[in-house]
């Protein structure tokens, strides 16, 4: 007989096997784990969770944790950690009782899929050109999407992954941004091992940029965000690119290795002040002669928000790989 469980301050314990069960088969699983794991970790040690579990006879079917703040000042929350049986009475079952849990604690809005921070990766879905995943990602299903959008009232803030296979189109519509640059005294400094010292440079800067810009932004801990850059992940960059001015950071720009011949750039920042002088487009430019320069074959460009700045650069030689939804439900 199916039932709801509810768990304070933790995670169901056969969450994280139920993960990697349903998506055994993605070649990047063991760091699709790892991702998981360090973002339990922090969501049991810094916020406040209750989590609602579907089980059937104990075994679990359906597993969604509610997130807040342990300040808890403006009534949101996000969904996280969220699995759930294809079939669709059941899932509305399960969806009815983590709102009724949400209400118990006087929730109003409900962002997700997040899983405690948006430096966890994050959003359903909804599209795909069959290719394997890649690091980054969150594995979802597709049923997940389509069963919160035909709920139809909730804010949908879509994203995409696109990829381009020869970089010189890119490379001449950036070469002007690159030569301005240069010539206005500032200068990217193309570095291939960060220092803790910079990654800490990075994280203020991520906090200065990124509060005003992302959707539920919450200040997030200097430990953790090493974690996200420790020495096992890093062995896969291939550059990092920083700007300085005076001295003061205020652009920075991470590619990685997912394999020897393809790149992803997920994260290209600018700080606020700075923006719109071309600064971005220097970097692009940059990154791509290098990549152009060592043979890559592909660039993937990862989780980039549809109303993202990036949109402006060429993209008729970028091929869709994915799309993707995070869902805002006021309840």
């Amino acid at each position: 007989m199916k039932k709801i469980h509810i768990t304070n301050q933790n995670i169901d314990n056969r969450y994280i096997d139920l993960f990697g069960f349903l998506y055994k088969e993605e070649k990047n699983i063991d760091y699709f784990m790892s991702d998981i794991k360090i973002s339990v970790d922090y969501s049991v040690s810094v916020k406040h969770i209750s989590t609602v579990a579907l089980l059937d006879n104990e075994v679990l079917l359906g597993h969604c944790s509610i997130i807040t703040s342990k300040e808890y000042i403006n009534e949101t929350a996000y969904f996280g950690f969220f699995e759930s049986p294809e079939n669709e009475e059941d899932l509305r079952f399960f969806w009815e009782n983590i709102l009724v849990e949400a209400k118990k604690r006087n929730i109003k809005k409900l962002i997700g899929p997040v899983n405690g921070s948006i430096w966890f990766p994050y959003r359903f879905i909804n599209n795909s050109n069959n290719s394997p995943l890649f690091k980054g990602e969150l594995p979802t299903k597709f049923f997940y999407y389509d069963f919160f959008s035909n709920l139809g009232n909730g804010k949908i803030t879509t994203y995409s992954s696109g990829a381009r296979k020869s970089f010189d189109l890119i490379i001449e519509a950036t070469r002007k941004s690159h030569e301005l640059l240069n010539n206005s005294g500032l200068k990217i400094e193309v570095l291939s091992e960060v220092s803790r010292e910079i990654l800490m440079e990075i994280h203020i800067l991520a906090e200065e940029i990124f509060s005003q810009q992302s959707i539920a932004y919450e200040a997030f801990p200097v430990d953790y965000f090493l974690q996200l850059y420790s020495n096992n992940r890093m062995k896969d960059l291939f550059k990092t690119y920083i700007v300085r001015n005076n001295g003061k950071l205020i652009a920075f720009c991470n590619i990685f290795y997912e394999n020897e011949k393809v790149l992803i750039l997920k994260t290209l920042a600018v700080h606020p002040l700075f923006q719109k002088h071309g600064i971005g487009g220097a970097i692009v430019h940059l990154a791509h002669c290098d990549a152009k320069e060592k043979g890559i074959e592909q660039i993937i460009y990862a989780l980039v928000r549809d109303d993202n700045n990036i949109k402006f650069f060429p993209k008729d030689d970028v091929s869709e790989i994915r799309t993707y939804s995070l869902f805002e439900f006021n309840i």
